[in-house]
């Protein structure tokens, strides 16, 4: 976030401000810590973190000493964070919290009707009726892995994000897209096309997102076991060698396409 523009934009008709702890496309985490400190001009706007992709990998990082950035009710103006059960917490899709600072911001999450013919309907979120069938798979993960599963896994995620990050920057044709904090890495090329690397990699058995604005290649690196960090590196360095040294064999392949 450019805490400089959001300041501009700021006027007594923001109802809130929104960062995200990371983002998807570039891994990076907003400055919370600095949103909030322009908020305190302006009580009556919420600031709510958008931690979907790293809610459930970035307090591990923390506790285990590998994040410093401030994100959540640490910083005294966050009013809201939602994540996502279904990413690194593992359980089945269909699975997400919203959490909130006190119970007087939350109270107005509730919905209740009372003069419906079929009696009084009331809901505490915006979806009506829920399957219970994906939040008991969410509570049965979480038990199951319990504090020290997350904190094996983040090791294990950790070692291979720096592994992967550490070898992008080694590639003389490849630039990392921003600062990277966690979950996902971007990269792109000042001298190559990046699809056509993409097109090289799913030649060696690699399928990465491809992003836009700035064209890039993307990896979420999640944390499976047999997730090989050092294969990867060593796939992108020979496909953006091979691109380079033989750039009319690959057609550029498609756009990015989030989902896809």
């Amino acid at each position: 976030a450019n805490i400089d523009q959001v300041k501009s934009l700021l006027n007594k008709n923001t109802v809130m401000v929104v960062g995200s702890a990371p983002s998807f496309p570039h891994g990076v985490i907003d400055p919370i810590t600095e949103l909030g400190e322009i908020l305190k001009d302006y009580p009556q706007t919420g600031l709510h973190v958008d931690a979907c992709l790293g809610g459930f990998i970035l307090p591990w990082l923390q506790q285990l000493g590998y994040l410093t950035k401030k994100y959540d009710f640490e910083v005294s103006r966050v009013t809201s964070i939602s994540a996502d059960l279904h990413k690194y917490g593992f359980a089945p899709k269909g699975n997400s919290v919203i959490l909130w600072r006190n119970t007087e911001y939350r109270r107005f999450q509730y919905f209740s009707y009372c003069d419906w013919s079929g009696g009084m309907y009331c809901s505490p979120a915006l979806q009506g009726s829920r399957a219970g069938g994906p939040m008991a798979g969410a509570w049965a993960v979480l038990v199951h892995m319990g504090k020290k599963g997350f904190h094996e896994t983040a090791e294990h995620y950790y070692k291979a994000f720096t592994t992967v990050l550490e070898g992008i920057r080694s590639i003389e044709e490849l630039q990392v897209v921003g600062n990277p904090d966690a979950c996902t890495i971007a990269y792109q090329s000042s001298t190559l096309d990046i699809y056509k690397v993409a097109d090289a990699m799913d030649k060696r058995g690699w399928v990465v997102n491809k992003l836009q604005n700035p064209r890039c290649l993307q990896l979420q690196v999640g944390s499976r076991r047999n997730f090989d960090a050092e294969g990867y590196v060593e796939a992108l360095r020979e496909s953006a060698a091979e691109v380079k040294n033989n750039p009319d064999a690959f057609q550029g392949g498609l756009a990015g396409v989030y989902g896809i």
